[in-house]
């Protein structure tokens, strides 16, 4: 699973590509909700293999090409080439729903959040990823286990930093 040294990288070599050859790009800040209670209450060896249970879900539903690695603690970042923003909440939510659908063991039900954002014409590293991280924070607020998307550019070419909901 790449670290966050890799997926800064790899986010860098994203975007260089994106804009050379005008390619959508989209990213996704994906947090399991209410983690630290899993280890809190179950401890850290079933933590653990529910994180990677959470992993091998998520990477069984993305596209090829797509990267998943760790951000940190119980939070990934997705990295969705040539995905335009409504594609990227798709992916968003269907492994929102993957997640959610079937019990962990020893744990139960987890779901969790995603925040996702979209390659807009000034963005570098820095920004996309703001975006991605309010668009999750927005889904924590608004009671988790959803999808919210911050679209990028309206048809006038003025940043949309309006949230977009799907989910529960």
């Amino acid at each position: 699973m790449p670290n966050r040294r890799r997926l800064d990288d790899e986010l860098d070599r994203l975007l260089a590509l994106a804009r050379r050859y005008g390619r959508p790009l989209s990213v996704a800040l994906v947090d399991i909700d209410h983690f630290k209670r899993v280890n809190d209450e179950l401890g850290h060896q079933v933590g653990d293999r529910a994180l990677i249970e959470v992993v091998t879900r998520l990477s069984a539903l993305l596209r090829q090409g797509d990267l998943l690695g760790r951000w940190g603690g119980e939070e990934f970042l997705l990295l969705a080439p040539y995905a335009k923003h409504d594609a990227a909440l798709d992916l968003a939510e269907r492994c929102r729903e993957g997640i959610a659908r079937t019990p962990f063991p020893g744990v139960g039900h987890l779901t969790v959040s995603f925040g996702v954002a979209t390659l807009t014409g000034d963005d570098d590293a820095r920004s996309i990823l703001r975006r991605a991280d309010l668009a999750l924070y927005t889904a924590k607020r608004e009671g988790r286990d959803r999808v919210v998307g911050m679209p990028g550019l309206t048809d006038a070419g003025e940043l949309d930093s309006s949230p977009e909901r799907n989910g529960r």
